[in-house]
């Protein structure tokens, strides 16, 4: 089901290596390899079950591609990606294409990402990084923690997240078989400094201000009732500003 908002549609979708992913995605191409594709929703929202999903969906449709799905929060576990599978008729066989890490900071993330790149022995890559608040933490508690010197610690909090972004910039420029998803949290709008649009929703996506400008594409997922989430692509390269239902059902996704 697809609601589209009168809003000025992209100026030129580009081509590109893309895969189907059975959701409203489909009907401008599928998700589209070589960019950021950050998702962003409250907790709840289903961020991480439709990541799940997509990476799964990438690995049926590229025989020979990988997943590394960054688990920073420590919320996946085999049974539930395994009943995906088996509610969206995925066979089983490509879990041996998909693999969970442990990150410990950004850092670990960037090196496991180059070596996997230079090492890797498939055509397609698919990366998530669950979530970005949790590879910055130990900057955070550095603020908390330690009073005295708190700009030191804020610039390099900053510091570290632009680095981060510029470095997953260049490395989808520059391999156009490369999807990186990033899935992040979000957070209540204390001040009149943000948009009406995140104003209105009475929250905005952490560190929005820093990684707004390296993101290619921005879905924003919205919890509506048990089995449905409300998907809206604020904007992209690729798709028109659009409203996108999508219906879970014992984990069927549709």
């Amino acid at each position: 089901m697809i609601l589209g908002l009168d809003v000025i549609p992209v100026q030129s979708i580009q081509r590109s290596l893309s895969f189907q992913s059975g959701l409203f995605f489909d009907n401008y191409g599928g998700i589209h390899l070589g960019q950021i594709l950050h998702i962003c929703g409250a907790s709840g929202s289903g961020k991480t079950l439709l990541s799940t999903y997509l990476s799964l969906r990438f690995l049926y449709d590229y025989l020979n591609g990988e997943v590394i799905y960054f688990d920073a929060d420590r919320t996946l576990n085999k049974q539930d990606i395994e009943s995906i599978c088996r509610s969206n008729m995925i066979p089983k066989q490509c879990l041996d294409r998909f693999n969970v890490y442990i990150p410990i900071s950004w850092k670990n993330i960037q090196e496991a990402i180059t070596e996997t790149i230079k090492n890797s022995s498939t055509d397609y890559l698919f990366f998530v990084i669950d979530s970005l608040p949790n590879i910055f933490i130990g900057e955070v508690h550095a603020i908390i923690e330690e009073p005295k010197p708190e700009k030191e610690n804020i610039k390099k909090l900053i510091d570290n997240i632009i680095a981060f972004f510029v470095f997953l910039k260049k490395t989808v420029n520059t391999n156009k078989n490369i999807l990186i998803t990033i899935i992040n949290q979000v957070r209540s709008t204390l001040q009149n400094i943000y948009s009406p649009f995140w104003q209105k929703r009475k929250y905005i996506p952490a560190y929005w201000n820093l990684i707004q400008y390296f993101i290619d594409t921005c879905l924003i997922f919205e919890k509506i009732r048990h089995g449905m989430i409300l998907a809206r692509i604020l904007f992209s390269q690729y798709y028109p500003e659009t409203l996108g239902i999508i219906k879970i059902n014992n984990l069927k996704i549709t």
